[in-house]
This record gives C-alpha cells, structure tokens and sequence, in this order.
C-alpha cells in the first residue's frame, strides 16, 4: 500500500515538474528519517516542495488537492495537501512551501535514492535536521536526535551543518540543539 502511494505520488509530482508547474520536490519527515536513522513508523508522506513559474494553487489543482496559503505568522509559506494510492485505502500527502533562505539548504542538497522500490529525490540527512529544528515539535526534535545518532557526524560535517544552518536562518535553534545534545 504504501510502496504503491509513494510511486503514484513520486510520478504525479514529476509529470508537475514536466508541465512546469513545480521545479523540484524532495521526500521529507518520518520516511527520510528512516533513510538516515533508524526506521519509525509514519501515516503520511511529506515533501518539500518549490514552485517553477506555476501558482500554488495550480500544482494543487494538478494534484487533486488543497491548497492553504501560511499566515502571516506561520512558519511556513503554505501546504497542499492530498493523498495517494490506488484504492480505497489512500495515504495523506503533504507538501510544504518552505521559506527561501531554507528551501535553498534543502534543494542544494539532495540525492536520488531507491525507497521501496521507487526512486526518489530526499533530502540530504544534514539539511533534514535543520527541517526538524524548525519545526520544532517533540517527535521533530526526536528526529533530529536520532538522525544525528546515527549519522555520527565529526567535526568537520558538524561545521557543515552549521554553515547550513546560518544559510537557513537557525543558527539559533542549531545552536540549542547542540547543547542538548552535549547535556546528558
């Protein structure tokens, strides 16, 4: 079920890209973490997304979903949402409109990678926490933990992530992270 959501999706979103309505898309939350941590359960598929010359709401329209533009203190510049799969067993879909300075982190650091069977872009591991970070949320800062953990980063890419985070705009909330972390 969820193997077969995920292609549908992956393919709809690339048709958008392919009629100009989307530039690029990367899998996000509970799947990427399991990508690069250890696996966890999750309902739902989240993408990042950013628009070509299109208007959000015509990839909504695209994509058979709504389309609900962030208020002016929402942290996010929008969400479409809709859902997957080939029956009646569908799975929600989420795509997220990120600030600039974070969608750039999130779009220059991408890899193509083979998830259930499909290939899809996904967020590097490194601008992946710093998603977490500004979400904020316990099972966000979870994640962030968990990936980190895993990942086991030296120096070097913890400086690497830093220099994301200051070209995101969360130096701050990296900085809490980091403490955190060294607290036990």
């Amino acid at each position: 079920m969820f193997q077969e959501a995920l292609q549908d999706i992956v393919s709809r979103l690339a048709a958008a890209r392919t009629r100009g309505l989307l530039e690029h898309f990367a899998l996000i939350g509970g799947l990427a973490v399991s990508l690069w941590a250890e696996p966890r359960a999750t309902r739902d598929l989240d993408f990042a997304v950013a628009l070509q010359a299109g208007s959000p709401q015509s990839l909504a329209d695209f994509l058979h979903g709504t389309y609900r533009a962030g208020d002016p203190g929402d942290p996010l510049r929008g969400v479409i949402t809709a859902s997957s799969g080939m029956d009646e067993r569908t799975i929600p879909v989420q795509l997220i409109f990120l600030p600039r300075p974070l969608s750039a982190v999130v779009f220059e650091r991408m890899h193509d990678v083979n998830v259930l069977g499909c290939v899809v872009p996904v967020v590097a591991w490194e601008p992946l926490v710093l998603l977490k970070l500004y979400a904020g949320g316990p099972r966000d800062l979870l994640d962030a933990k968990q990936i980190c953990a895993a990942q086991a980063p030296d120096t070097r890419a913890l400086a690497s992530v830093e220099t994301l985070a200051k070209q995101a705009g969360l130096s701050e909330e990296w900085d809490q992270f980091r403490r955190r972390m060294a607290t036990p």
